[in-house]
C-alpha cells in the first residue's frame, strides 16, 4: 500500500505501509543494519521474535517507510500496531510496535538524512490522511534526549493532532567509564557488598551450587528449560505470550548477544537472569527465582556474577536496568534517566475530541494539585 502526503508537505517522499518485517523491501532491511546507534529494541531480530509472539497473534502490524521519491531511498522506517482489543471496542488507535516487552521504542531514521524535520513531517501528515481516521496515535517508551521525540510530537501537532507527552517511567543506568569490576563494586553501598560476599559463601557452603552464563545457540534450549522451570516456582504471573521468551533467548543466541545467568542448586536451577549485551550495553530484561529460595538472596549473587562478566569480559560501556523504579536496581546502578510517550487525538473524530478534552483535563487538575 502506498500513501500520498498532503499536497501542504514535501512532495519529494513517498510513506508505503506493510504488514509484516519479513515483507520489507531489502533496502529498508539495510536500514535496520546500518543504524549503528540503535538500541537492541529497534533491530530487526527483535522486532521479528516481538511480531510473530505477540503483535502479530494480538493485532495488526503497520510498518511505515518513508522514501525519497527520487532515489527510492528508505529514511524513516517507523514500525506500528494495531491492537485487537482496540478494534474489538471500535476504537480506531494506532501505537507504537512496543508492548509491556519493549523498554524503548525509536523510529530508524537514516543516519545521512538531510532533512529529517521534513522526513517526520511528511511520516504524521501520512497517518493523518488515512481513512477511516486514527482518533489516537500512541508512541511509548521514547527517549526525551531523542530528537525524534520532539520531531514527532511537533509533527503530529502540525498534522492536527492534539498532543500530550506523559511520563512512563524511570530508568536505571550504570555508566562504566573504563572501570574494572573490583573498582566498580567498590562503588555499591557496602550493606550490598557484604550481602553478596555472605551469601556466596553461603551457597558455596550448601554444595552443589553453580552459577552458568549461557552465551551460546547450543545452549537457548538449556536457558529456555531454566525459565520456564524457574518461572512456574516464581511469584511472577505466567507470561501471557509464552512462545516470546523462548523465542528471545534462541533470537539473542543467534546474534551473538545472549548472556544469561542460571544458578543452579544440585543441577536444579534456581534462578535465572536474561541480559541482552547489543553494542557495548549490557540490558538486564528478565529475572526470577524460585521462592522457596528467597532467602538465600541468590538473584543478589547472581547479579554479582552478570556484572562481572560484562563488564571484565565484554567491556561494556553501560549496564541498563531498563523498566522501572524499584530500590533494588537504584543499588547496583547510579544514573537514572526517564521513558516517555507522546498521545497524539485526532479532534476531527469523535473519540479523537473526548480523549484530548480528558487528556486537558487531567492535565489541568495535576497543575492544580502541583501548585497547591
Amino acid at each position: 500500500m502506498r500513501l500520498r502526503p498532503k499536497a501542504s508537505t514535501e512532495p519529494d517522499f513517498t510513506v508505503a505501509v506493510y504488514d509484516s518485517f519479513d515483507g520489507l523491501p531489502p533496502t529498508c532491511l539495510a536500514l535496520f543494519r546500518g543504524d549503528t546507534d540503535a538500541s537492541v529494541f529497534s533491530t530487526l531480530p527483535w522486532y521479528r521474535n516481538l511480531g510473530s509472539a505477540v503483535l502479530s497473534r494480538s493485532g495488526t502490524l503497520r510498518i511505515y517507510v518513508v522514501s525519497d521519491q527520487a532515489s527510492a531511498e528508505p529514511m524513516m522506517v517507523m514500525p506500528m500496531w494495531h491492537a485487537r482489543t482496540n478494534a474489538l471496542v471500535g476504537e480506531r488507535a494506532l501505537q507504537a510496535a512496543a508492548n509491556f516487552y519493549a523498554s524503548l521504542y525509536t523510529p530508524l531514521l537514516r543516519a545521512n538524512c538531510a532533512h529529517p524535520d521534513q522526513v517526520v513531517q511528511v511520516m504524521a501528515a501520512a497517518l493523518a490522511a488515512e481513512r477511516p481516521r486514527w482518533e489516537r496515535v500512541m508512541l511509548f517508551p521514547m527517549a526525551t534526549e531523542s530528537p525524534l521525540y520532539g520531531l514527532l510530537a511537533d509533527a503530529l501537532a502540525r498534522a492536527g493532532y492534539i498532543i500530550q507527552r506523559y511520563f512512563g517511567f524511570g530508568n536505571w543506568y550504570l555508566s562504566i567509564g573504563g572501570r574494572t569490576y573490583e573498582q566498580y563494586l567498590d562503588s555499591v553501598p557496602s550493606k550490598l557488598r557484604h550481602t553478596v560476599a555472605r551469601k556466596s559463601r553461603q551457597l558455596v557452603a550448601l554444595g552443589g551450587f553453580r552459577i552458568a552464563i549461557l552465551t551460546e545457540p547450543e545452549q537457548a534450549t538449556e536457558g529456555s528449560q531454566a525459565f520456564n522451570k524457574v518461572y512456574a516456582a516464581s511469584w511472577k504471573n505466567a507470561e501471557p505470550f509464552p512462545a516470546f521468551i523462548p523465542g528471545l533467548i534462541d533470537t539473542c543466541a543467534k546474534q551473538g548477544w545472549l548472556r544469561m545467568g542460571v544458578a543452579y542448586l544440585n543441577d536444579v536451577p534456581i534462578a535465572f537472569q536474561i541480559w541482552i549485551v547489543h553494542r557495548h550495553i549490557a540490558s538486564i530484561y528478565k529475572l526470577a527465582y524460585r521462592e522457596e529460595h528467597a532467602k538465600l538472596s541468590v538473584g543478589s549473587v547472581l547479579t554479582a556474577s552478570m556484572m562481572r562478566y560484562v563488564i571484565d569480559v565484554d567491556k561494556v560501556v553501560e549496564v541498563d536496568y531498563l523498566t522501572g523504579d524499584e530500590a533494588y536496581k537504584q543499588d547496583w546502578m547510579a544514573e537514572r534517566r526517564e521513558r516517555w510517550g507522546i498521545a497524539g487525538f485526532d479532534p476531527r473524530t469523535l473519540r479523537g475530541a473526548l480523549g484530548a478534552s480528558k487528556s486537558l483535563v487531567r492535565r489541568y487538575v495535576k497543575k492544580k494539585k502541583s501548585t497547591t
